[in-house]
C-alpha cells in the first residue's frame, strides 16, 4: 500500500546527494566515501503517505576513512523509539564522534 511507497533523500554534506523511491529493504546499507577532512551535516529526509521527517547527523572526519554505515529502521513511528547507529571502517580509525540532531534537540 501507500504506506510502503517511501521517499527517501540523502544529501551528505560534502555536494554528493542520493535519492531512493519505492525500493525494499537495503541489506548492505547506503555508502559514501568521504575524500577530505572536515564536519559534514548529513541529512536525510524521508517521506510516505502518512507524513514527512527528517534528520541530521553531523560527520567530523579526522582522519581518512573507508565508509560510514548508518543503520536506522525501515519504518519508524512518531513519538516511538528508534535506534539508529553508525558504523566506521576501519575499525582503527582512532575517536570518532558524532551527533544526531532530530527535531529540535541533539541525541
Amino acid at each position: 500500500g501507500d504506506l510502503q511507497r517511501i521517499n527517501i533523500q540523502l544529501d551528505f554534506g560534502d555536494g554528493s546527494a542520493v535519492s531512493y523511491s519505492n525500493f525494499s529493504k537495503i541489506e548492505d546499507g547506503i555508502r559514501h566515501v568521504y575524500k577530505n577532512t572536515g564536519i559534514y551535516q548529513v541529512t536525510a529526509y524521508a517521506e510516505n503517505s502518512i507524513g514527512i521527517d527528517s534528520s541530521i547527523l553531523y560527520l567530523h572526519v579526522t582522519s581518512p576513512l573507508e565508509y560510514v554505515h548508518l543503520r536506522v529502521p525501515f519504518v519508524a513511528i512518531r513519538n516511538k523509539e528508534a535506534n539508529a547507529s553508525a558504523v566506521v571502517w576501519p575499525s582503527h580509525s582512532g575517536t570518532l564522534i558524532h551527533v544526531w540532531w532530530i527535531g529540535n534537540s541533539t541525541k
